[in-house]
């Protein structure tokens, strides 16, 4: 081990190396149990730890053991202080420097660097003598990052907004940092600016002589300042790309005549871009932008830059560019502008430069054209963090590194450690030493190399091959949420209050406590994307909760606790945690709508939901916080308002709330805890979050006595029928919950079965200690039994069940190990058309209760269930029925299906499951953009259901093969006739597909009064449609019939059913040509009907003009009376026509 900091009084890091990996998990024992570890720091293995102290050091060196024997090819990014990459970016990558614009300067900025960098205090004085030659209100830095203390906290706010003080304050921020990167010998190998921040760029690559320009431009922006008034320009940052805000912008202003007045003036990322214009038509597009669902604030800046608004107070730049020696840079430099390399010619960079400030910014083009050249790692040169966050989003699931050297969320001199720590476990060659300010005094900045020019662009050429072969598996590299304002947006205002310090007022290396680092030891983090407070807009928050927020609570370790907002020790918490099912690997196992879905894609499953078992898992962690001495003996009174989905590509954030109650007796404590939906991008529910748990934890000193089991009296007990394959293949659980061992007697109460504790490891992608308080997959399991149960009742309808509420669950002792098994008593206590209630026991091998779960009443979803099945294996069962007509009966190429719409189904979380299992991968992108109302969509899901039923169940009849509805991918021909395509197979598994070159068949599909039909056959032309039967007006006479078929429905006995015929057959024969009635009743003409049996039909006028080829083909519809659920009647007529 290398210990690079001599000094003990401060934040250090810490090499361990080693030949191998095994070798370097043995200096990690050693050093955690206070052994000395030499290594060679130039070894291949190398892990950087980061602590302020022995006992911190060992703390960190056992987890980080920990992790590399449990998962020794994965990363480690554990920002309490482990940094781990098996595959180091430094070795095939190279590094850029990036530095911040206007927007990511914030009061407190730079907080204590000059303490632990005296070296930056010439900077400084230079900033100082800027201020004082511009004068006000210009302030210098200093001011800004603790000046400001001793002064009016609004006041300081509204002067670091002005563009003069903005942009010298985050630019001038930058050149300090780019001289400790500088010390520390980081190679530059290319460099790029956002904003403002191109500036910062393009001096320290040397196109510009920093010391000589950086007033100057201060004052012409002071100058713009003055000229504009302040701006009266609107900003608005919104959570979506710039190519998807563009469209809503041209629509919403072009028919007003204000398309000029509003643009997109920066692309920062996938989840990010700025509009700017003039008020009111920003009054509109805000509006627009709302309604599309997509988050929207308002920043506080008032300049119209980046747009061509901008170039009216472009003058005194133009004329100060003009005074400006510019060069060819040093190393490659990229600009925001193109989104490309800068020229080499002096002339072009200072135009392409000039150019910038009214032009957007296209920082997404930039970062991924380094990317294709070969840059991986990213340091940001200056304050906050946010291009961090832009670039980890921008490169989401490529192996990438944006480390930030200053974020709000720790003191500077801190995250240094931290970004020099990262640095040098991606192998970067830097030096840690530099971090000791006795180093650097005896050293001078004879240590600093940088880079030639020729060396850097052979690293960024060689890097782009290299990189793009070697890394098959990518980081957990997840989505990094934009800015404080997204921040304040999703997480503050939820809350009602600031998330985290602010304005400076930060942790430090001197005043952390010994808990805090046992706290920081144990954070279940392992990767830096893999923490929920991601979603609070910084991808930096979470370091609070490493170093003061998280880490400041009791029991840190509890794998569900959130990212904390608010904590008053024994008396209330806050906290907040994003439901992502990229590291909650759970919830992929807890899916509404079933598992197995697609043979294509083994992978595809339902709509993961937090099981009911989990949030009382995380109540109980929450309320514990508040007692971390006791025990948690019960939860009750629990109250389950709405889902908590895990959505991919828009998850949710949760709010979770935690009061002490006053107490009944001396020997417990209760809490009050709450857990709100706070929603997500697509449906925030701003200030207003949705309640979806409440409930009331009990604790004490001690978990109460066990009593002893108690047998289960059964009524007509008998041997449960049920297998375990059928129980589960009607549940809707992976096998990280298929814990029941046995099913055994069954009788009217209930049943009685075996049940087993599951392995924890895999529950989670991060590798958290799991260590729950109770179990909440054990509690989940016990629960199953009962479903064979329902299984074994003659009545299958509503045996769909989710809870709702649950009277109590009680605990008599700790969490059981791995491998215990229960003898578990499934009992039923009440029923109703609407509700199941039911209560378990789990009993050990003593004979004594472990845990009882009283009173779970269950909501009952009219779903199909058992043999027509909406969560079991999707090859096997369908959610149609077939409806007969004659020509079906005798011909194998023809299949129908009827499916009558649940309205359960049709609610937006199930319908949003059924999607999920039911559709293509195209298609269900298209069912997530459509911007329909609900009720179309419902329509429009269900539609595919009954086409795809009937195509499944007529390639089974053809080729014995059983496709899963999600493996067929419909679409619409021009004339919006539907079709099928086999979807395609992409992984080696995949069992029963289509050939690609198959023969799929025709499809028709019909609507009315919630029931949709379909046929579907391959040798014929097939048409369905359907009419209700109604009473017949005479303009719908004039409108539809002509005399002849007048006439015949004059002859009919009952008008309104042949009428209904009549019109129904129209429609089918017209959908079986392919063309559809062309606005044309008249173009299909009936020529007998009676209402029953079979109607005939002829094409006419356009449709026969389009078709001549039919001229005289006769039609035949078979007719059927059907009703719906109200008792309405409707006629369908089915066309299966044998000419092709």
């Amino acid at each position: 081990m290398t210990d690079t900091n001599a000094s003990s009084d401060r934040l250090k890091p810490y090499v361990i190396a080693a030949e191998s990996q095994p070798q370097l998990v043995a200096n990690l024992r050693a050093l955690a149990g206070g052994e000395s570890a030499t290594s060679d720091p130039h070894a291949p293995e190398r892990l950087l730890i980061v602590a302020d102290g022995e006992e911190a050091l060992r703390l960190l060196a056992t987890r980080a053991a920990d992790r590399l024997e449990r998962r020794p090819d994965k990363p480690i990014h554990d920002v309490g202080g482990i940094y781990y990459y098996p595959e180091p970016l430094g070795l095939s990558g190279g590094i850029a420097w990036l530095f911040p614009g206007e927007g990511a300067q914030y009061l407190g900025m730079l907080q204590g660097l000059d303490s632990q960098w005296p070296e930056v205090e010439s900077v400084l004085q230079q900033c100082d003598g800027f201020a004082s030659q511009i004068g006000p209100p210009f302030h210098s830095l200093r001011y800004f990052i603790d000046g400001w203390l001793q002064d009016d906290r609004d006041r300081a706010e509204q002067l670091l907004r002005r563009l003069d003080n903005a942009m010298l304050s985050v630019l001038s921020a930058g050149w300090c940092l780019s001289e400790v990167a500088k010390m520390l010998g980081v190679p530059m190998q290319a460099a790029a600016g956002h904003s403002a921040g191109e500036l910062a760029a393009l001096m320290t690559a040397g196109s510009m002589e920093l010391t000589t320009e950086l007033p100057m431009f201060a004052n012409v922006m002071n100058q713009m300042e003055v000229q504009s008034g302040g701006g009266d320009a609107e900003l608005l940052a919104v959570a979506a790309a710039a190519d998807k805000v563009q469209p809503v912008v041209f629509q919403t202003l072009s028919m007003a005549g204000m398309s000029d007045q509003v643009m997109v003036a920066m692309d920062n990322c996938p989840h990010q871009s700025i509009v700017v214009g003039r008020r009111e038509a920003t009054r509109r597009v805000r509006e627009a932008i709302e309604k599309a669902g997509w988050i929207v604030e308002a920043l506080s800046l008032q300049q119209p830059y980046h747009t061509p608004m901008f170039a009216p107070l472009m003058d005194p730049l133009r004329a100060a560019f003009d005074r400006v020696r510019f060069r060819s840079p040093d190393v490659p430099l990229y600009s925001c502008a193109t989104g490309e390399r800068f020229p080499d010619d002096s002339d072009q960079i200072r135009q392409l430069s000039l150019a910038h400030w009214h032009n957007p910014v296209r920082f997404q083009s930039l970062i991924q054209q380094m990317y294709a050249d070969g840059v991986r790692l990213f340091l940001e040169v200056g304050p906050r963090g946010n291009i961090s966050s832009f670039v980890a989003d921008i490169l989401r699931g490529q192996p990438h590194a944006a480390i930030p050297m200053d974020t709000p969320r720790l003191s500077t001199a801190d995250q240094i450690v931290h970004a020099a720590a990262q640095l040098a476990a991606h192998h970067v060659p830097i030096q840690l030493e530099a971090l000791d300010p006795q180093f650097r005094q005896a050293q001078g900045n004879s240590f600093v190399q940088p880079s030639p020019r020729e060396e850097v662009a052979a690293a960024i050429a060689a890097g782009s091959d290299s990189v793009m072969s070697s890394h098959l598996e990518t980081m957990q590299q997840l989505l990094a949420e934009q800015s404080d304002v997204m921040q304040q947006f999703l997480v503050a205002k939820n809350a009602g209050r600031t998330i985290g310090p602010r304005g400076g007022r930060r942790t430090t290396a001197g005043n952390r406590s010994r808990r805090r680092l046992a706290a920081a030891a144990t954070l279940p983090t392992d990767d830096i994307l893999a923490n929920e407070s991601l979603w609070s807009g910084d991808e930096h928050a979470f370091e609070e909760a490493a170093s003061g927020g998280g880490g400041g609570l009791p029991r840190p370790e509890l794998p569900l606790l959130g990212e904390v907002s608010e904590f008053e020790p024994g008396m209330h918490l806050v906290m907040h945690r994003l439901l992502d099912p990229a590291i909650e690997h759970y919830a992929t196992h807890h899916t509404v709508g079933g598992r197995e879905v697609s043979a294509i894609r083994p992978e595809q499953c339902g709509l993961p939901v937090m099981p009911m078992t989990f949030t009382l898992e995380m109540m109980m962690e929450a309320a514990l916080q508040l007692a971390p001495e006791l025990v948690v003996c019960s939860i009750s009174r629990v109250q389950l308002s709405r889902w908590l989905a895990f959505y991919e590509r828009d998850p949710i954030t949760i709010r979770i709330e935690a009061t002490l109650m006053p107490s009944d007796d001396d020997a417990t404590t209760r809490v009050l805890v709450r857990v709100m939906d706070t929603g997500n991008r697509e449906e925030p529910f701003g200030d207003k979050p949705k309640l979806a748990a409440v409930g009331t934890v009990t604790l004490a000193a001690a978990y109460p006595e066990a009593p002893l089991g108690q047998p289960l009296e059964l009524t007509d007990a008998q041997q449960c029928e049920t297998t375990l394959k059928t129980m589960y293949n009607n549940l809707f659980h992976g096998e990280l919950f298929q814990g029941v061992r046995s099913l055994a007697k069954i009788g009217k109460q209930g049943i009685e079965s075996t049940i087993e504790v599951l392995p924890r490891d895999e529950l989670f992608r991060d590798d958290r200690p799991v260590e729950f308080l109770g179990d909440p997959v054990l509690l989940d399991v016990a629960m199953h039994p009962n479903a064979a149960w329902h299984l074994e009742q003659p009545d299958q309808t509503g045996r769909i069940m989710l809870p709702f509420e649950v009277k109590s669950v009680e605990f008599f002792g700790p969490r059981p190990a791995v491998g215990t098994r229960f003898e578990c008593h499934g009992s039923l206590d009440e029923q109703s058309p609407r509700h199941f209630t039911h209560s378990v026991v789990s009993i050990d091998g003593e004979g004594r209760v472990w845990n009882r779960i009283n009173g779970v009443r269950l909501w009952r979803f009219y779903l199909p269930f058992h043999e027509v099945n909406f969560h079991g294996p999707k090859n096997v069962y369908h959610l149609s029925e077939e409806f007969a007509t004659q020509a079906s009966a005798a011909d194998d190429a023809i299949a129908t299906a009827r499916f009558a719409w649940l309205d359960d189904l049709s609610q937006p979380t199930l319908l949003r499951a059924a999607a999920e299992v039911l559709l293509s991968e195209q298609e269900y992108e298209d069912f997530i953009d459509a911007q329909i109302p609900h009720a179309e969509k419902v329509r429009w899901v269900f539609g595919r259901v009954v086409a795809k039923d009937a195509v499944r169940r007529l390639w089974h009849q053809q080729h014995g093969q059983r496709l899963y509805m999600s493996d067929i991918d419909t679409r619409h021909d021009d004339n919006g006739r539907p079709y099928a395509l086999p979807r395609r197979a992409q992984h080696p598994s995949a069992g029963d597909v289509p050939a690609a070159d198959a023969v799929m068949p025709n499809i028709s599909v019909a609507h009315c009064n919630k029931i949709s039909y379909a046929i579907a056959s391959t040798a014929r032309r097939v048409g369905v449609a359907v009419h209700p039967i109604a009473e017949v007006e005479e303009a719908q006479l004039a409108e539809a019939l002509t005399p002849e078929e007048v006439s015949l429905l004059s002859a009919c006995e009952n008008r309104e059913r042949c009428f209904a015929a009549i019109l129904a057959t129209k429609k089918a024969v017209a959908k079986a040509t392919g063309l559809g009635l062309l606005g044309d009743w008249k173009n299909v003409l009936v020529t007998a009907c009676d209402g029953e049996g079979q109607a005939t039909a002829e094409i006419a006028g356009n449709l026969l003009a389009q078709l001549p080829a039919m001229a005289g083909h006769r039609w035949t519809a078979e007719l059927s009376h059907d009703v719906d659920g109200k008792g309405d009647g409707k006629i369908l007529a089915a066309v299966i026509d044998a000419t092709v």
